[in-house]
């Protein structure tokens, strides 16, 4: 055994130290290694799991812009706004139209509040870009003046209103709030001016001596139609002129209106 040990050493010395035979090198544990990754493997596996359940956990929960039905309380994303104030929500023109009467006093003063903001912020402003319209790229066609100063074609605004997100709301380039579209600042001006009319023709109510809900009314009516005018209605001047005159005695206003 002494000479075994002797001859194993002298192969050690003259191989630098290295074993020469294959089997006398030590090789880690194959099962030892394995494990940890298995392991490691596992827990991304489940990890992986886990975030899947949370994802499905968060796409059912209720979207943004899921809105409650004015009428009937039910709720959805696809929901169709008024088109006048934009503030209130239907699941249809059927509850629309029943809850129109509830509605409509909130809703023409909501659009003549945002009409006498519009006519406010256009008094010493010029209007600028109006020989592009950045929606289209081309030359401005209708020009519709908005109170921020910047024109676009009238086609390209009335189809950006039609778009329910927020952003197509405000001015594609200052990002101001637009202001109520020209047909129904004209709509609800002309059906408020109209139900009075009716009212004067038969003798129940005077130009003269409106009551304060009616006269309230008309001036509502007169904010809609000058914001209606100056984005370029056709028939808004007329009516601003008629109302300048029976309402508010203003013969030089409705002069010029006309």
């Amino acid at each position: 055994s002494e000479a075994a040990s002797e001859a194993a050493s002298e192969a050690a010395s003259e191989g630098g130290g290295l074993p020469t035979d294959a089997s006398a090198v030590t090789m880690p544990n194959a099962s030892c290694s394995s494990k940890p990754t298995k392991k490691a493997d596992g827990k991304t596996a489940k990890g992986k799991k886990s975030m899947g359940k949370r994802a499905k956990g968060k796409s059912a929960a209720p979207p943004e812009d899921a809105h409650h039905c004015f009428h009937c309380q039910s709720e959805g994303a696809k929901m169709m706004c008024c088109s006048q104030c934009r503030r209130a929500w239907y699941c249809g023109k059927p509850c629309q139209k029943k809850h129109w009467k509830l509605h409509k006093k909130s809703c023409i003063a909501a659009v003549a509040a945002e009409a006498r903001q519009a006519t406010r912020s256009r008094v010493g402003r010029k209007t600028i870009n109006t020989d592009t319209c950045v929606i289209c790229i081309g030359p401005v066609v209708d020009s519709v003046g908005l109170p921020c100063g910047h024109a676009y074609c009238k086609g390209c605004i009335s189809e950006l209103r039609k778009h329910k997100c927020h952003s197509a709301q405000t001015c594609p380039l200052c990002r101001t709030q637009l202001p109520p579209g020209l047909d129904g600042l004209f709509d609800l001006a002309f059906r408020a001016y109209t139900r009075v009319r009716a009212r004067v023709d038969r003798g129940e109510l005077s130009w003269d001596s409106l009551p304060a809900g009616e006269r309230e009314e008309m001036e509502d009516a007169i904010a809609m139609l000058r914001e209606a005018t100056a984005q370029g209605h056709p028939l808004a001047p007329f009516g601003l002129g008629l109302l300048l005159s029976f309402v508010l005695k203003d013969m030089d206003g409705a002069e010029a209106a006309y």
